[in-house]
């Protein structure tokens, strides 16, 4: 189970470098991010600087946008 996948992530994250701006575009606090969906449970979030990519987080979709926007009201009150 856990083989399968770390396979779909690696084939995944293979998707993205081919053509990062493929995948959806994120708004609200985690604009300027993209996300892209691994299975049907879990999320890869990234983000584009020029040519290169950065993997922000890799977890289940209900976790993903919860833990990126307590880090985002978290980087804005430091």
């Amino acid at each position: 189970m856990i083989k399968k996948f770390i396979e779909a992530v690696n084939k995944k994250v293979s998707e993205i470098l081919e053509n990062p701006e493929h995948y959806k575009p994120l708004r609200g606090d985690m604009h300027g991010s993209r996300r892209a969906h691994v299975q049907s449970s879990y999320v890869i979030v990234y983000e584009i600087d020029g040519n290169i990519v950065r993997l922000l987080d890799i977890e289940h979709h209900d976790k993903v946008y919860l833990i990126l926007s307590i880090f985002e009201l978290l980087i804005k009150n430091i």
